[in-house]
């Protein structure tokens, strides 16, 4: 597995359970540390949304340079024929 996408996994994993908490935060509201938790979850949101944007747009660029390499790789080779 590609290191950036164990990355990107993982960041999701964060969206995901912030998501939950402020999900669980919006439905019961009763509780007195509520607006603590909310604020803490939606900073964990934002945070591993953040991120895994970067990390989408590295492996945007990363895949963009293999294919130049690539191309110039069978280039190279269609003149050495």
């Amino acid at each position: 597995m590609n290191v950036l996408d164990a990355v990107e996994s993982e960041f999701k994993s964060i969206l995901d359970k912030a998501a939950y908490d402020i999900n669980v935060c919006v439905k019961d509201q009763s509780r007195s540390d509520n607006f603590e938790k909310t604020i803490k979850a939606i900073e964990r949101f934002d945070y591993a949304r953040s991120k895994i944007e970067v990390v989408r747009n590295l492996k945007s660029q990363l895949s963009f340079k293999e294919k130049e390499i690539d191309e110039s790789k069978s280039d190279d080779n269609s003149g050495a024929e």
